[in-house]
Formats: C-alpha cells, sequence, structure tokens
C-alpha cells in the first residue's frame, strides 16, 4: 500500500514502528513530534501540536493522518500532570481536526481505560464509558476525533490494549522483571489484561485503510485476554523463572503509584469484535504467541 502517511506523535514507540513499516511498503511519510531523533523519513516537524502553529499545515498534504499524540501515563499522576495527560490529547485531536477536509482518512489512538473497571465481564466496542479519570480522558478524545466524520473524512479509533514490542514498552519490562526474579501477580490476579503485538497493530491499520468498514470504533486487543496472574504465569514458565514474590497487595501498589495503580489493577476483558467481524486475521492471537516472540528476539 502506497500513500501519504502523517504520524503524529510519530516518535513514539507505536508511531516509530508504523513509519518505519509503511516507508517499506512505499510510502510517503511525515513525522510531527516534540522531539525527533531519527530524521529518515520524508518530512520532519518539531512541534507542540497542542498549540495552533505552522504543523497544522502540513495536515492537508497528507491522504492519512494518525494521531498517537498524548503525554505518557506511566508514572504517578497529581492534578497539573493529569491536565497534561488530558490536554495532550484533547487539544492536540482538536487542532488536527480543524484542519482535515473531506476524503481524509484519520486514525486516533483511544485505550481499552475507556472501558474502566468491568470484572469478568467481555468488553466489545458496544460498552459504554465509566466515570473514572482514564475513561473520561479516552471518551473526551474520541469524541474531538469523531468531529472529523462531519468533514465527511474517514475516521478510525483504536482502543488499544497494551502493546507488545520488541523495541520496549511495558512487556519489555514485565520480561526484565521476570529475568531478575522480581516478577510477581499484581494485586490478587483476577483482573483482566487486554494487549496486542506492535505488529498487529500494523496489519489492522492497512486492513482498515483498504477494506473501509462503516464502523469508526475498534478494540485493538488480542482476541483471547488473559488475567494478571495469567500472564504472570505464562512469562514466568515460557522463562523458566520461579516467582519469587507471589503477589503484590493492591493496597501497596496504591500507596507506592497513587491513582495510577489503577491501571494495573483495573479489569478490562476486551474483544476485537468489529475488527474479527470484518474479516481481520491477527497473528498473534494468544498471549503466549506475544510472550514466547518477545522472549526469542
Amino acid at each position: 500500500m502506497k500513500s501519504k502517511i502523517l504520524i503524529i506523535g510519530g516518535s513514539g514507540l507505536i508511531g516509530s514502528y508504523l513509519a518505519q513499516q509503511f516507508k517499506l511498503k512505499g510510502s510517503i511519510i511525515g513525522i510531527i513530534a516534540r522531539n525527533i531523533k531519527n530524521r529518515v523519513f520524508d518530512e520532519h516537524i518539531e512541534a507542540d501540536t497542542t498549540k495552533i502553529g505552522l504543523w497544522i499545515e502540513a495536515i492537508k498534504k497528507y491522504e492519512i493522518i494518525i494521531n498517537l499524540a498524548g503525554a505518557n501515563i506511566g508514572r504517578r499522576w497529581n492534578v497539573k500532570y493529569k491536565e497534561e495527560i488530558l490536554n495532550s490529547r484533547i487539544l492536540t485531536t482538536k487542532n488536527i481536526v480543524a484542519s482535515m477536509s473531506k476524503n481524509q482518512i484519520l486514525f486516533n489512538a483511544s485505550a481499552v481505560g475507556y472501558y474502566g473497571n468491568c470484572g469478568e465481564k467481555i468488553l466489545t466496542e458496544d460498552e459504554p464509558p465509566k466515570d473514572d479519570f482514564l475513561s473520561k480522558v479516552c471518551k473526551m478524545w474520541e469524541d474531538e476525533a469523531l468531529v472529523a466524520k462531519n468533514k465527511g473524512a474517514r475516521v478510525y479509533i483504536m482502543r488499544f490494549g497494551v502493546v507488545a514490542s520488541r523495541d520496549g514498552g511495558a512487556f519489555i519490562k514485565l520480561i526484565k522483571n521476570h529475568k531478575l526474579f522480581l516478577g510477581s501477580v499484581l494485586g490478587d490476579g483476577t483482573q483482566y489484561f487486554s494487549s496486542i503485538h506492535i505488529e498487529d497493530i500494523y496489519s489492522a491499520i492497512s486492513f482498515l485503510i483498504n477494506k473501509a468498514p462503516n464502523a469508526s470504533v475498534f478494540n485493538f486487543t488480542i482476541p483471547n485476554p488473559v488475567t494478571n496472574r495469567e500472564l504472570t504465569h505464562t512469562i514466568s514458565r515460557i522463562l523458566k523463572r520461579p516467582i519469587i514474590i507471589p503477589f503484590i497487595p493492591s493496597n501497596l501498589l496504591k500507596l507506592i503509584l497513587g491513582e495510577f495503580a489503577d491501571t494495573l489493577l483495573f479489569s478490562q476483558r476486551a474483544i476485537p469484535k468489529r475488527l474479527t467481524e470484518a474479516g481481520f486475521e491477527f497473528k498473534f492471537k494468544f498471549l503466549e504467541d506475544i510472550v514466547k516472540d518477545l522472549v526469542q528476539h
């Protein structure tokens, strides 16, 4: 597939991978980010995308916009940082959509955090959001992106599970912890953990570009989510590392991490109902496949 693709937040884990893969297929790639280290693509713009600037003019030149911009949630939050988490997503998306026109395509990031804490309930894209902080952020983020449909653009919301990549991210940290005999169940371990391999993110985006389904919101998660306990024991078994610390109490996690601990303790059993029904085939359908791939490379 050869297209003109602009990736906003393109220097992060997902953006860098997508840029490389689409470039290999012959696409013209533009990158917008706050800091760009490797200038190996066709256009590079450093910008604070929460503010109006010359970067907005680039949007008009591209057929496909992939918006991944947003402050990292993986740290302790305070009032100021929660405002940054929200504004980095909402203001950026608002600026992007304001500059879009008919027939462009917008892929906008979101997360399974949209669903809040749902226990064992299987979550399809039709499940409503909860009222915790991340649920509200995801709902507002998605609403801003969907405004582009009023302009005649195609919009695809990507509700990501935890992304597995050989180049970094949460999975690699978990594997390193287990190698150091520090792997442990979080809380009671019954919370469901939705994930996706980064290769399937690229494949799913390519699929949606070509398939052009009518739906706008898609769970980007493996079809078979597992609990935190299953995750921990799967990594332990594949690495052949015993679990020395059986579990970390929820109260201790909350004491150390504050409100961010909810992202580790909330249960989201999200399945990719719409991708599957549209005919998309995952390369990595099971958590075990993901862990084996990361360990072997």
